[in-house]
């Protein structure tokens, strides 16, 4: 809610920007919502991180995930084949479960 008030944005006018209704915003402003599909697009309409909207960088520009994620990816293009693939399926046995 600080981001939106800095930019001078209305709640009504950032759901309009999101593509939501704007009482579909308030619990997420709240901090009753932690996950939603629209936290991209909350975070380009504030000009922010998503991982900043989340609480994981006190730097609204800062950008963890993305950043972590290219270092996962170099590494991934710098291995040979079968290291390539003993890291993708490690990767894919520490992802966590998403619950149904």
């Amino acid at each position: 809610m600080e981001r939106r008030k800095l930019l001078k944005l209305s709640r009504a006018e950032l759901a309009r920007r999101v593509g939501v209704k704007p009482q579909s915003l308030e619990p997420i402003e709240n901090g009753e919502v932690r996950r939603t599909g629209y936290l991209l697009e909350i975070a380009e309409v504030l000009e922010t991180s998503p991982e900043w909207l989340c609480g994981l960088t006190d730097d609204p520009s800062e950008h963890v995930v993305s950043k972590r994620l290219g270092e996962i990816v170099s590494d991934v293009e710098q291995a040979d084949k079968e290291e390539a693939i003993r890291m993708l399926e490690a990767w894919r046995a520490a992802k966590p479960r998403r619950s149904a």
